[in-house]
């Protein structure tokens, strides 16, 4: 496989180590900022922008750079690749009508990533919905500590602090994209943001939620990066019994009325470079995994409901 990476951060380290590792593909790096330590292959983006690789020469282009920098990534390097691979979220604004009849045009090549989509216990929660009867309740909570996401590293240095293109919404957009795959369409309701005092961001570090689906029951959503005890997990809750699904524990308890509870775990999605592996094979081809990769179409929704969410708080956090 051939395969061009643009970026240069721990997500674009880790797509070329597992590449490396699991598909012998040794990929080229599209950088302004690497510099090659003798056998890897660093361009910049003006090299690459030069053509001087013919149209399709690489099976697949990921575009792990900084969010504002996807949309113009894109344009420049698109025609190299037949595939593409967008590192979450898709873009940091909503794009203009003309903007997003130049992606449409590959609409067909184009995944954005949801590794959570490739966990086994994600399939099976998708199964088991149906078990808890009639809904009484629907929860999402994602919680970090955001010193930790890069040890060594100032954590105020980063765009996940850039009011333009970071946030909590758009770092933790798996959320939203897996529970736009088990609803589909969700209607903003509530939204307040909260800001930590200890971390001093430029963005928000928590945000709570409220969505609705299409039975108009309520999804309460809690995102933050300021707790020191992490937590993630969907739960839903109805007249006949629970589903929980713990993404951190990899497990999956299902709470029935007639006292057959089980849990299960799934050590396998513990492993993240697993579920990244299975998300690259499904975008190659190389595997029918039940549910498919994030979409464009699919990856616009969610960036419409984040832009959506923002404004439904900007007008709650006016004072």
């Amino acid at each position: 496989m051939l395969v061009a990476i643009v970026g240069s951060g721990s997500i674009a380290k880790r797509y070329k180590s597992i590449l490396e590792k699991s598909f012998e593909s040794y990929p080229v790096l599209i950088s302004d900022y690497l510099i090659s330590n003798g056998t890897d292959l660093v361009l910049r983006r003006n090299q690459v922008a030069n053509s001087i690789y013919p149209a399709g020469h690489f099976d697949l282009l990921i575009i792990a750079s900084e969010n504002k920098k996807h949309l113009s990534d894109y344009l420049h390097f698109n025609h190299i690749a037949k595939k593409i691979l967008f590192e979450k979220p898709l873009f940091y604004r909503n794009l203009s009508k003309e903007e997003i009849e130049k992606l449409m045009k590959r609409e067909a090549d184009i995944s954005i990533s949801s590794p959570l989509r490739f966990h086994e216990s994600f399939i099976e929660l998708t199964k088991s919905l149906k078990t808890v009867g009639e809904i009484s309740n629907i929860e999402s909570r994602c919680q970090s500590w955001l010193p930790d996401w890069r040890p060594g590293r100032n954590f105020r240095e980063g765009f996940w602090n850039d009011s333009i293109q970071g946030g909590i919404l758009r770092e933790i957009v798996h959320e939203l994209d897996y529970l736009l795959s088990i609803f589909g369409q969700l209607s903003p309701v509530y939204a307040y943001r909260s800001f930590s005092e200890f971390l001093s961001l430029n963005v928000e570090s928590s945000i709570d939620i409220l969505l609705k689906e299409k039975k108009n029951n309520l999804v309460n959503v809690h995102l933050d990066f300021s707790s020191a005890v992490a937590r993630r997990y969907f739960r839903i809750d109805g007249s006949e019994g629970s589903v929980k699904w713990d993404v951190l524990k990899g497990e999956l308890s299902l709470i029935s009325t007639q006292g057959k509870d089980v849990t299960r775990t799934f050590y396998n999605d513990l492993d993240r470079d697993l579920t990244f592996k299975r998300q690259l094979e499904f975008v190659f081809g190389n595997n029918n995994w039940p549910i498919p990769a994030t979409s464009l179409k699919e990856g616009l929704v969610a960036l419409q409901l984040i832009d959506d969410l923002y404004l439904l708080a900007n007008g709650e956090n006016k004072s």
